[in-house]
């Protein structure tokens, strides 16, 4: 996972518009994300080590998560579309991250475009990713009292669930799709590439 101070600091000003620089911002938005699902899992008893394996392998697209993301911390008393709709500015938000950014982050990691040459179009991703991660901290703060930043035993976490496997806890929370495997090894790869040469 990412370091919370690395998201912090996306959460500052836009000083710098490049490629680069919004690829990061982008990953450390999604990073945060993947922060209050940990708090959300932590918060359902599931066991630290196992909600990190789950943030690891179990995979839902960015508005599937987000959706979830309110199931898990408000213990389903709260959710996504009622936030979009007593938050406007959090709703107008998330529209961007998942209608202007990520589409934007999809086409230069995928290659379907190969670098951003327009400054102002940079400025405005980088700047609607960081207000993202504004608004979400204050709903946050304002219906949670809480934040991201926060460990998850701050917001209530208790000890998680004894030997609940992964696949039993991605069910019983609806977390998605399982991501089968791991990546290769450098040992393996190391191997097979110099098999090519």
């Amino acid at each position: 996972m990412v370091y919370l101070k690395k998201i912090k600091e996306k959460m500052g000003p836009v000083t710098e518009l490049s490629v680069s620089s919004f690829i990061d911002r982008h990953r450390y938005a999604e990073g945060y994300l993947r922060r209050l699902l940990l708090i959300g899992l932590r918060l359902n008893a599931v066991q630290y080590k196992q909600a990190q394996k789950i943030i690891e392998f179990s995979y839902m697209n960015a508005p599937a998560l987000i959706e979830k993301l309110f199931i898990l911390i408000s213990h389903r008393t709260f959710t996504f579309k009622e936030a979009t709709t007593k938050y406007s500015n959090f709703a107008a938000s998330t529209d961007l991250f998942l209608k202007f950014t990520s589409p934007y982050r999809n086409w230069l990691v995928h290659g379907v475009i190969d670098t951003i040459y327009d400054l102002q179009l940079l400025e405005y991703l980088c700047r609607a990713d960081r207000q993202f991660l504004i608004e979400f901290e204050k709903l946050l703060k304002s219906e949670f009292n809480r934040s991201a930043f926060d460990a998850p035993g701050d917001w209530g976490a208790q000890k998680g669930k004894q030997k609940e496997d992964l696949p039993a806890v991605i069910r019983r929370l609806r977390l998605g799709t399982v991501l089968r495997g791991t990546p290769m090894s450098i040992t393996e790869a190391k191997k097979r590439l110099e098999a090519l040469l």
